[in-house]
């Protein structure tokens, strides 16, 4: 678990640690971005949040995704 986080669930957590293992083999920096900075990762949270079903993307997002992802981008 991070340090001075409280109650990630495990499915996070994993994720997390595996990113910063990654990373530690490269010249990596992560830091906060707000939501309007980020409309992606908003989109897809909430687009999530109301599926019953859990869903994988492997190699393309999905298509509804792209004008997101390109806006984003362009900041």
């Amino acid at each position: 678990m991070l340090k001075g986080e409280i109650g990630v669930p495990l499915e996070v957590d994993v994720i997390i640690w595996d990113v910063l293992e990654w990373s530690r083999n490269m010249d990596a920096k992560f830091q906060f971005t707000r939501r309007n900075g980020n409309n992606t990762a908003h989109l897809v949270a909430h687009w999530n949040y109301e599926l019953e079903r859990k869903v994988v993307w492997l190699d393309t997002s999905p298509h509804w995704l792209y004008a997101t992802l390109l806006a984003d981008c362009s900041i």
